[in-house]
């Protein structure tokens, strides 16, 4: 109550009624009973300015469910979604490919490649054959795998060569120290 309508109260009030005021005590409500006021009070509140009753507690999870997709989506906008998540490439001439929003690749003739970007942007790239110059942007990785090893690469330029192994037949006809080799006639 403010000092000022407690002054008006006082001024209204007779000796006996100011008396009886100031002799009367007031008990603690019973348990419980001030959170149902307070629950009717919001209920009241907010039917009052939507014209209908809510359910907070039965809405409380749509809004959660829905922030949860709000923020799914602004991740996938920050790691380049749009990206194809596969791709496979082989070319007779030089041709330039951009394989994720951070790395370029310039296929020589005859190269090929394949490649997977994840739901985070880290790019995979499996080289079957060739050439292929990469340029990786400064704060960004690349994994390049071939037939020889994988390596992990991060914001530089480089150049990595493969050849397909072919098998070759020959044979051995002497072996020992000072054999001579013998020719068909």
């Amino acid at each position: 109550m403010h000092p000022s309508d407690k002054d008006a109260l006082d001024e209204s009030l007779s000796p006996q009624e100011r008396k009886a005021l100031e002799a009367w005590q007031v008990s603690a409500p019973p348990e419980g009973q001030i959170d149902a006021v307070l629950d009717q009070f919001d209920q009241e509140t907010i039917s009052a300015a939507v014209g209908e009753p809510i359910r907070l507690h039965q809405r409380t999870p749509v809004f959660a469910y829905l922030s949860l997709v709000l923020m799914a989506v602004m991740l996938f906008q920050q790691v380049g979604f749009a990206w194809p998540h596969t791709g496979e490439l082989s070319t007779k001439k030089r041709f330039s490919q951009k394989l994720s929003p951070s790395t370029q690749a310039v296929l020589e003739p005859e190269a090929q490649l394949e490649w997977e970007t994840s739901l985070f942007g880290e790019l995979s790239v499996f080289q079957k054959n060739g050439s292929v110059f990469y340029r990786v942007e400064p704060g960004s990785q690349v994994k390049i795998s071939t037939e020889a090893g994988t390596i992990l690469v991060k914001g530089t330029c480089f150049k990595v060569e493969t050849q397909k192994m072919t098998p070759v037949k020959s044979s051995l006809l002497g072996a020992a120290a000072g054999a001579d080799r013998q020719h068909p006639a």
